[in-house]
């Protein structure tokens, strides 16, 4: 069974079943598959999946769960067992599955258990007649994982990015620049969690604007990006649509002809929704999100003849918001942080008409968690949040000029799993 940490058990928390060796009674909505019941020979045997709802086992005194069964209860969901004497003798809580290591029967006063996956740490057995579940390594509880990428981080980055190259490629004249940019992206994302992998591709246009006054210049631009997301493994056949709208202004300063401070102020709003119709919780659900970048650096050129290098050091903050999820009855989520990035940037002549550029950028996070957060459910559980790490980004292009309009083709890896691509037409006047 493919598992799906998720989603319907989110929203369902009333459901009881209750099974005795004497007779079957079930409650409103609660269901299970698998294994095997058999109420002649009393044997409760094989692989269980509680679905939905609270599910009890009451033992008569010859009843048994056999040795080597598995249950997994999903999130939400619980599972108990009563002795012959009405007795609790042992729960298993949702998001967990338990392998039973001996026989109990209605006899017993409690029962081990064994988690299924993680075989570090090793858990730490409790006095108490009720077994804990420790299902993931260094936590006390289990995790509720929902799918969710930073793809809409990526664009905003992208766009910021985009900003930062139109400033630099600004003319001290006075004059005014225009570039026309393509921009569509290849990337994949494996989450530190190891729960949360998808691949991603995204396609979109930005149009972008500087004017030259002197020493000073300034800029903006909009963009429109459209992504689809494909998750896997635990969440797979599960997809994701982004339709992403960007604002961006920014401003460079001149120090001298060599020293400079530029920065780029970005916005974006996202749309998302789910598909999957063979999972109906998660099928249409919608959020939106909305991010605030601003990025500023300070950088000194170094000229030859036919090229120069800058390095640079920046500042910045970035704010992810994310609406709240009615249909799963979660929060909202917001992470705010501030960041610090160390590159360099270079352009060389290839001849009178062609120029060679690149950058490599390390991007540091101040706080360590990510800017997609937790989210709160109702019951007093929590949605976890991405666990991602900064990263580089390298960058190559070249720029084809032909009198005052020019074409340009970069592309840039970032965190060695995101590629993205840029074709832009470019004027100045």
């Amino acid at each position: 069974m493919k598992k799906l940490l998720l989603l319907g058990a989110l929203i369902a928390s009333v459901n009881a079943y209750s099974l005795s060796f004497s007779g079957v009674s079930t409650g409103s909505g609660a269901s299970y598959s698998g294994g095997s019941i058999s109420t002649s020979a009393g044997t409760f045997s094989g692989n269980f999946t509680i679905n939905a709802g609270d599910f009890t086992l009451t033992l008569n005194p010859t009843d048994k769960i056999t040795s080597g069964t598995s249950v997994t209860v999903s999130p939400g969901a619980n599972f108990k067992v009563v002795n012959s004497r009405g007795t609790v003798i042992g729960t298993i809580a949702g998001g967990n599955t338990f392998n039973f290591t001996n026989q109990v029967t209605g006899n017993d006063t409690t029962f081990n258990t064994a988690p299924t996956p993680s075989p570090t740490p090793t858990p730490t057995p409790t006095p108490t007649p009720t077994p804990t579940p420790v299902p993931t390594p260094g936590t006390p509880s289990a995790k509720v994982y929902i799918p969710r990428s930073k793809v809409d981080l990526e664009l905003t980055k992208n766009i910021t990015s985009s900003g930062f190259k139109s400033l630099e490629d600004a003319q001290n004249n006075n004059g005014t620049g225009l570039d026309i940019q393509y921009i569509g992206g290849v990337g994949r994302y494996t989450d530190n969690s190891q729960v949360i992998k998808y691949d991603s591709k995204s396609n979109g246009v930005a149009l972008i604007g500087t004017k030259n006054f002197g020493n000073f210049t300034l800029g903006g631009g909009f963009g429109y990006q459209k992504s689809k997301v494909k998750y896997k493994e635990t969440f797979d056949g599960i997809k994701e649509n982004l339709d992403s709208y960007q604002f961006m202004l920014s401003g460079k300063y001149n120090f001298t002809e060599n020293v400079d401070l530029a920065s780029v102020l970005t916005y974006s709003h996202n749309s998302h929704k789910y598909e999957n119709k063979d999972k109906v919780i998660i099928e249409g659900v919608k959020f939106n999100s909305n991010i605030i970048d601003f990025q500023t650096r300070l950088g000194s050129k170094f000229s030859g003849n036919i090229g120069y290098v800058k390095p640079y050091v920046g500042l910045g903050v970035t704010r992810v918001e994310e609406s709240a999820i009615d249909k799963l009855n979660a929060s909202k989520a917001r992470g705010t942080s501030g960041n610090a990035n160390l590159g360099v940037y270079g352009q060389v002549a290839l001849g009178s008409a062609v120029d060679l550029f690149g950058n490599v950028e390390y991007e540091h996070r101040f706080n360590n968690k990510s800017y997609h957060r937790d989210r709160d459910v109702k019951g007093g559980r929590k949605i976890e949040g991405l666990d991602y790490d900064g990263g580089m980004k390298l960058g190559l292009g070249l720029k084809y000029k032909f009198s005052k309009f020019n074409i340009t083709t970069a592309y840039e890896l970032n965190d060695d799993k995101n590629s993205v691509f840029k074709v832009g037409f470019g004027g100045e006047f």
